[in-house]
């Protein structure tokens, strides 16, 4: 479950961002802020509180507290860490077992210190993580339990999923099969349903916070043996707190009312999908740049119409659904994570049970002059690429 760092990942170095929740990291080495791995090793030294940073600054119990197995660190003499996981805006997560729930596996985020001690985040902290606990959905990665360790630090625990981000799937396969990427966005949207059905906001929609659980069997009705997890939903508003106020989200997928600093509900999120979407299908995203404001000048200017036109192979009833969703006026989009997902499973690119190819695999590549004349510039284009074309395209109909 690593999240390394490429053109579809999310971490601190994006442009304006810091990520709000946890970028699972599997059996890789953690990554420190700055960028260095940090053996397991180290990071049992991190846990004693003999390195500065995500110390636990006498959190941690000696090996010899109760069963730990050799070596290995206890935290406030309940979590028995196995290893490093990720790393995140808010701090490091761990693979643990829950001495309390029966040796249960989940992962814990220990709240950096500079967090865990202000009043401000600690208080909103507790909040929203009471909050967010109230909902369920096979969808979302439920969060289980927080609290403070002795040494002050706050932590929060959530279901462990065994697989892989769609950060990283993007970074391995660039683009997807239509009906694999439908797939991945129905998901994501039933676990935005139930948030939003009790007035929650995610405000942090991105690959980096879609966990894709490993071995999920291929059926007709699964032909891609998807299972979604949606990260931090609840508790993505504490981002505001680790930036000095500022909003949450990652400039790439925010909607343009998101950008405009205005209220928020959930059609913004719904636009957060359609961004995935178009990305997952295309290989690249519609909204890019170097800088924040770049990338929001490209969100509030680009017309998204004619990037969804030149998907050349795309079935009209699934560029219909990009359109929609991608839209600049809230109210223009989908009203509903409900009517979204109805729209996805009304494509007959969806209903195909063995998921037959809209659009071959490539990068949806935009030439210099097509960019300038939709009034931006999109970078790290690959002009030097064509689109590739289906032999024969077979269109749904209007």
């Amino acid at each position: 479950m690593s999240e390394r760092r490429d053109d579809h990942t999310d971490t601190g170095t994006e442009p304006g961002t810091q990520p709000s929740g946890t970028q699972p990291s599997g059996t890789q080495p953690s990554r420190t802020p700055g960028g260095e791995t940090r053996s397991v090793d180290e990071t049992r030294q991190v846990l004693s509180g003999q390195t500065v940073g995500v110390g636990l600054q006498g959190g941690a119990s000696s090996a010899s507290e109760g069963s730990a197995g050799p070596g290995a660190a206890l935290l406030g003499g309940r979590f028995e860490v196995e290893k490093p996981i990720g790393e995140g805006g808010m701090g490091q997560v761990f693979l643990v077992r829950d001495r309390q729930i029966e040796n249960r596996q989940v992962a814990l985020k220990l709240i950096r210190d500079q967090f865990s001690r202000e009043p401000k985040f600690r208080s909103a902290f507790f909040k929203e993580i009471g909050s967010a606990q109230q909902f369920v959905s096979e969808h979302a990665v439920q969060i289980r339990d927080c609290g403070e360790l002795p040494g002050g630090q706050l932590f929060l625990t959530m279901d462990f999923v065994e697989g892989e981000s769609l950060s990283e799937l993007l970074k391995r396969e660039k683009s997807l099969m239509p009906r694999h990427a439908l797939e991945i966005a129905r998901q994501v949207l039933i676990g935005l349903s139930s948030g939003h059905e009790k007035g929650y906001v995610h405000r942090d929609v991105k690959p980096g916070n879609v966990m894709l659980a490993a071995r999920i069997p291929k059926t007709g009705d699964n032909p891609h043996g998807v299972k979604v997890g949606l990260l931090d939903f609840g508790i993505a508003g504490l981002d505001s707190d680790l930036k000095g106020g500022k909003g949450p989200g990652t400039p790439f997928y925010m909607s343009p009312e998101q950008v405009q600093g205005q209220p928020l509900d959930s059609r913004s999120d719904l636009f957060a999908v359609g961004v995935m979407l178009f990305e997952m299908i295309s290989g690249t995203r519609p909204f890019d740049g170097r800088t924040v404001d770049e990338i929001t000048t490209a969100v509030l200017d680009t017309e998204t119409t004619p990037l969804v036109q030149q998907l050349d192979g795309l079935k009209k009833p699934v560029k219909k659904v990009l359109r929609k969703a991608l839209q600049k006026k809230r109210e223009k989009r989908y009203a509903s994570a409900a009517e979204f997902i109805r729209a996805i499973e009304g494509c007959t690119t969806f209903q195909a049970r063995e998921g037959g190819p809209g659009w071959v695999g490539g990068l949806a590549a935009l030439t210099t002059a097509t960019s300038l004349a939709l009034g931006f510039v999109l970078l790290d284009q690959r002009s030097d690429q064509s689109f590739n074309r289906l032999s024969q395209a077979v269109n749904d109909g209007d």
